[in-house]
Parts: C-alpha cells; sequence; structure tokens
C-alpha cells in the first residue's frame, strides 16, 4: 500500500503550521509592564498576651518593584525598614527591615481609580534595646491588605493601603501607606 502523504509533504504542512500556532500564541500574551515606587507609611506593632498588652509605631519607608501582568493583576516586592526608634516602658525599639512578595488583584471600575486587594508573605526584624542590652526579634507571616490606587498620569500611580502584615505569636503588625509608583 502506498503512502498517502510523504515525509516532505509532512514537512511542509508542520513548517506551515507552526508559525501560526507562534503567531497565535504571541497575540493572547499579555503585555508586561514593569513598575518601581517607593512608599512612606506608620506601622503599628502591638504585642499582647495574657500577662501584658503593649503597642508601638513606627514611620517606615519602602521601595517597592513588580510587573503589570495586565492592568488588574501584578506582581510585587517590598523592601522597606523603619527612620525612626520608638521608646516605651523602657524599651527602644525599631524595625531593622521588611521585605516581601505579593500578589496585586485590581477591581475594574472605567474610572482613574482601582480598588485592590494584596496578597502575599513579608518577612521582617525588629530590634529590641533594654537597659543597654539588645536583642533581634524576626518572623514572617501570611500578609493582606486593601487599597486605592489612582492613575494621574500614563506612567505614575499614586495609592492609599492598608497591610496587616504580620499576626503571630502575641504580635500583630499593621501598615497604613502611601505610595507612589512609576510604570515603564
Amino acid at each position: 500500500m502506498k503512502k498517502l502523504w510523504g515525509d516532505s509533504a509532512k514537512a511542509l504542512l508542520l513548517a506551515s503550521i507552526l508559525p501560526l500556532t507562534a503567531q497565535a500564541a504571541m497575540l493572547e500574551m499579555p503585555e508586561l509592564q514593569p513598575y518601581i515606587g517607593g512608599q512612606l507609611s506608620s506601622q503599628h506593632l502591638k504585642y499582647d498576651d495574657s500577662s501584658e498588652s503593649d503597642a508601638v509605631n513606627f514611620g517606615t519607608a519602602s521601595l517597592q518593584a513588580g510587573v503589570n501582568i495586565n492592568p488588574f493583576l501584578a506582581v510585587e516586592g517590598r523592601l522597606g525598614k523603619s527612620f525612626n526608634n520608638n521608646q516605651d516602658n523602657g524599651y527602644r525599639m525599631k524595625l531593622k527591615d521588611y521585605y516581601g512578595i505579593y500578589l496585586k488583584l485590581g477591581l475594574p471600575t472605567g474610572t482613574m481609580f482601582t480598588p485592590y486587594g494584596l496578597f502575599g508573605k513579608t518577612w521582617g526584624k525588629i530590634k529590641v534595646k533594654q537597659d543597654g542590652e539588645s536583642s533581634d526579634l524576626s518572623g514572617n507571616d501570611f500578609s493582606w491588605g486593601i487599597g486605592l490606587q489612582a492613575a494621574v498620569s500614563k506612567h505614575v500611580a499614586i495609592a492609599l493601603e492598608y497591610t496587616d502584615m504580620y499576626d503571630k505569636h502575641n504580635y500583630e503588625l499593621k501598615n497604613v501607606g502611601v505610595l507612589v509608583n512609576y510604570v515603564f
């Protein structure tokens, strides 16, 4: 029995289909938009157990970099630290640093404003000094937040955000901040 399709016909068919498949895949691929930015915020650290409760506030600054996968989905990394010490009940505390990776999910509104949810993980370290002795507290936890972003131009966005960064082992770390991002 004679073959209906020869090897050269198969190769020609494959060579003509592959570019069409690659072109269709490229049409579906979103245009990724990288961005960088900064955040100034107030962080509230609360310690609470059955015998005592205490809270301190830190002013913090952070840098962030991310990529918009589409207008309503982004992946973002942040790195920050406090720029002030806080003294309470003889303790001097400072947020040495924190970093995290987050997924941002925006809600389309058809306006310049985009409400969003933030989900990810945060790692942090706090330095505590008392009576000349110091120790470092560190930990990580699932983080979540909500925000409202305003696109003030094609490349610049500002946002107001609340984030619950850490809630474990009798410690809670919450963040309220103002962010500015530049989209490339």
